[in-house]
């Protein structure tokens, strides 16, 4: 009987390194990727900031 394994085949390291490659080597994918990156980070900046001020709000003394 043989015991299953999580090794990565060389058809499929060689799969992950094309498209490791095209993504470097493409401008087009890079800089979309990139974007995206940048627009999900501060998506997740401004949710903990917006709960951060909400926990913390004070009431006016006036």
């Amino acid at each position: 009987m043989a015991i299953p394994t999580l090794a990565v085949t060389t058809q499929q390291e060689g799969m992950m390194m094309n498209l490791w490659q095209e993504f470097i080597n493409d401008p087009v994918i890079f800089i979309s990727f990139t974007g995206l990156a940048i627009v999900i980070g501060l998506c997740i900046f401004y949710a903990i900031y917006f709960m951060y001020k909400v926990e913390h709000d004070q009431p006016d003394t006036k």
